[in-house]
């Protein structure tokens, strides 16, 4: 059978416009941008497979780091930071220890195979706000900290046409896509470009799903009672030694009296807290004001105890706006001599 040249040509001219269409009408996943401001901080689009779109501001620093003798340095940060950090884990490798003190608590599962410190490790800001920290085995941190702000609305695609709406707010791009490129470009304004990645970290910062477990809990002030310190941090303890953090609740509610809370102290998820004898707590109301301070003493751990514990403390306020506040607790446990990188840990009930 012959087939005639103009056959061939629609035909091969039908897949080509086929192959582009596919190219240039999906933008489905977590787009990052290629230029950042000075303070490393850009939008980030996240596009859905069901029409969702969620745009923000994100932290997003990468730098290099190397492990010399025991020390993590940072030759590419402030000199401050340069001079290295001698670096430890904890016996479970849940927690990631700075000069002998918790910094870093694991997202996920360690990687088997590969240093302790690869993989993804999250801590609290200095703004309150949960950072995420993923050491690669090539010696390169990625940084990222969501920021608060963001939009979440609707899209669709149109050929080269990319149109968002935002609570009824409209705006429409031109579009173009090669590989893992992304180019916006708005009417009179000049293109701007982004790379794909995976969803590596929570995006927005109350998107914990995609990423396990976030470093606190209920980390925004409520309004009506707000608490300060929003975690509360043992560091690194030795046996026998006692410890006592507090943590202070205020009402704004003038008919409303909180020096009548209660204390009960869990494991994470609700399981029972091991090691409960080891622990009290304390109620101290605040003269002159409606607040409280709310005080966990450990104890001490018995001798040859070593590893990290964690778990929660639940402060029953009674108000019908907010009628308790969890308060998540953190620690590790080593003898005098160096911690070691296994064993069994002293879980607050994981």
């Amino acid at each position: 059978m012959r087939v005639s040249t103009s056959t061939i040509a629609i035909v091969f001219a039908s897949v080509v416009v086929f192959a582009c269409r596919e190219r240039v009408t999906t933008v489905v996943g977590r787009w990052e941008p290629v230029q950042l401001s000075d303070g490393g901080i850009g939008s980030v689009w996240d596009f859905r497979d069901d029409g969702t779109v969620t745009s923000g501001a994100v932290v997003q620093v990468n730098f290099s780091y190397s492990l010399e003798e025991g020390k993590l340095v940072f030759p590419s940060v402030d000199s401050e930071r340069t001079k290295g950090r001698i670096v430890e884990f904890s016996a479970d490798g849940e927690a990631m220890l700075f000069d002998g003190v918790p910094a870093r608590w694991r997202v996920g599962l360690a990687t088997p195979g590969m240093h302790p410190i690869v993989g993804l490790w999250t801590y609290e800001h200095y703004t309150k706000l949960p950072a995420y920290e993923r050491f690669g085995a090539d010696g390169i941190v990625e940084l990222r900290i969501p920021m608060l702000n963001r939009s979440i609305g609707r899209y669709t695609v149109s050929h080269t046409t990319l149109r968002i709406e935002f609570e009824g707010a409209v705006t429409v791009f031109s579009f173009g896509r090669e590989g893992d490129l992304l180019r916006l470009t708005k009417t009179d304004d000049r293109p701007r470009r982004f790379r794909l990645v995976s969803r590596w970290y929570p995006f927005p910062v109350d998107d914990a799903e995609d990423a396990g477990r976030v470093l606190t809990r209920d980390s925004e002030m409520s309004g009506i009672i707000s608490r300060e310190p929003q975690f509360l941090s043992f560091g690194l303890v030795h046996p026998g030694t006692s410890v006592v953090r507090s943590v202070k609740l205020d009402s704004q509610d003038p008919q409303f009296d909180l020096s009548n809370v209660s204390v009960t102290l869990e494991g994470n998820d609700g399981k029972p807290l091991q090691w409960a004898e080891h622990f009290s707590t304390a109620i101290k109301p605040t003269l002159g004001k409606n607040a409280v301070e709310v005080e966990l003493c450990l104890y001490g751990w018995p001798e040859g105890s070593d590893g990290s514990f964690s778990g929660v403390m639940v402060v029953k306020t009674g108000h019908p706006s907010k009628p308790q506040e969890v308060v998540g607790f953190v620690g590790a446990c080593r003898a005098l001599t160096r911690l070691p990188t296994s064993g069994a840990p002293m879980d607050g009930g994981r």
